[in-house]
């Protein structure tokens, strides 16, 4: 067995939302004629994790007040001016009440599939807050070895140390790890270290460089 461990991030790997975040920043859009054109709205999430990429590890453990520094960002981004934070108090309450976590279907069939093959197998995401109890939530913890998010160590991807940290909890060299994300980060953190990384793409362009990527994570089944 050339690899031994899989680890893998959580958000937009093997947990998604819904609806996206995007519906709300409409909704929030219409109810305060803001004119939130398209493309800008597409862009939104992208500016709310810019700031907490530069800013977030400012807020200590209060992840709502962080998220709500983030969105007001997003509402100044579309235009909302003077009423940037009230649009941001507003995002928040409908994202927390009608928002949810699902697993992506691929996601239970390669873990067991993985498990049964003796693969170790381990959890980490760049939040800066931990969500554990999601996956445990949705039956899934008991598959990883460990969990690790990057608040803990008081890091953010793609730093290095959050992927030696992973290593070290397993025993496992780099060489003998693959690690599955989605976003060019989680590829630069893994080779950062000498991991081999692959990007789940789900059908989604994407551009990482050279890199392997599979659409479904039951490939990886096929391919290790």
């Amino acid at each position: 067995m050339l690899y031994r461990g899989v680890f893998f991030d959580i958000d937009g790997t093997l947990l998604g939302l819904r609806p996206e975040p995007e519906v709300f920043y409409q909704q929030v859009c219409q109810e305060y004629g803001l004119g939130c054109a398209p493309e800008k709205r597409a862009h939104s999430r992208a500016v709310a994790l810019d700031f907490i990429g530069q800013h977030g590890l400012d807020y200590g453990d209060d992840e709502r007040v962080m998220w709500r520094a983030a969105n007001r960002e997003v509402f100044l981004y579309l235009g909302a001016g003077e009423r940037a934070a009230e649009c941001a108090a507003r995002f928040q309450l409908l994202f927390y009440q009608r928002t949810e976590q699902y697993l992506f279907p691929d996601v239970l069939p390669a873990l067991r599939g993985l498990h049964t093959r003796g693969y170790v197998l381990g959890a980490l995401t760049g939040r800066l807050y931990s969500n554990e109890g999601a996956l445990a939530d949705l039956g899934i913890r008991p598959y990883f070895a460990f969990y690790l998010y990057a608040g803990e160590l008081g890091v953010q991807k793609p730093d290095p140390r959050m992927y030696d940290e992973a290593l070290a909890r397993t025993g496992l060299s780099a060489g003998a790890v693959v690690l599955v994300g989605d976003q060019p980060a989680d590829v630069e953190g893994a080779r950062s270290v000498g991991m081999m990384p692959v990007l789940i793409t789900r059908g989604e362009a994407a551009s990482a460089g050279e890199v392997r990527q599979v659409n479904d994570l039951r490939e990886l089944l096929e391919w290790l």
